[in-house]
């Protein structure tokens, strides 16, 4: 892929916590979803990601954001979707997203990417337990205490019902259209609000908009993702 040495890009690291413990048919099973969720996130957010994600090491992916304002929507999203979709007790994802300079990503393999971005994003990925979600770049101190706060939160209420809920609010989805995020479909309104209700959804969609506002003013943007429903 070709990169503009003069911009900045996000770039996001993942990987799954606990899943050294998982049994051999849950870590074949694993593969499958952080593969599926990739695809999901550049399905959801084509304005943001250009380059296909890769998964590397077993339980660890890595995603270029070309447009960093959606880089703290786009690790939420990733999180609770490999969460709602392994569906186990106990078993987390950690996001590290970073903003900043890159210098190359060979084509079709972007965990062998360098530069600013993807070494600052390792580096918050090896040193962030017990935290779950970050957003790390110049600038950005003010908003990396206002994730840090959120992740909190959702380390205390998220489960798989909840996380596969906001992952649909996350993509731009309606309550009616958050039902096919389930594999029975047969979720109801109400069900999806209390659920969303539960991980303070209102406030993880308010927090994406405003950083990516923010950061798309300071930056003057030539894009802009669809704007996320509102969940209440």
């Amino acid at each position: 892929m070709n990169v503009d040495p003069n911009r900045r890009y996000g770039v996001i690291t993942g990987d799954v916590v606990g899943s050294s413990g998982l049994e051999a048919h849950d870590r074949r099973r694993l593969l499958d979803v952080l593969h599926r969720c990739l695809a999901a996130a550049r399905q959801h957010f084509p304005l943001a990601i250009e380059e296909e994600g890769e998964v590397f090491s077993g339980d660890s992916w890595q995603l270029l954001i070309s447009r960093p304002a959606d880089s703290l929507r786009v690790a939420i999203f990733c999180r609770t979707w490999i969460v709602g979709e392994m569906n186990l007790k106990g078993l987390d994802v950690r996001a590290a997203a970073a903003i900043g300079r890159v210098d190359f990503v060979p084509p079709g393999h972007v965990s062998q990417g360098d530069g600013e971005a993807f070494r600052l994003s390792g580096r918050t990925l090896a040193a962030m337990d017990p935290r779950r979600i970050r957003l790390v770049g110049e600038g950005l101190a003010g908003w990396s205490a206002a994730v840090d706060v959120l992740d909190e939160v959702l380390r205390r209420e998220l489960n798989p019902p909840r996380a596969r809920a906001l992952a649909a609010i996350l993509a731009g989805k309606t309550h009616e259209q958050a039902a096919h995020f389930f594999p029975s479909r047969r979720v109801d309104r109400s069900t999806i609000t209390r659920l969303l209700e539960r991980v303070y959804a209102h406030t993880v969609v308010d927090l994406c908009r405003r950083f990516s506002e923010e950061f798309d003013a300071q930056n003057n943007p030539q894009e802009t993702l669809p704007p996320i429903n509102r969940t209440q």
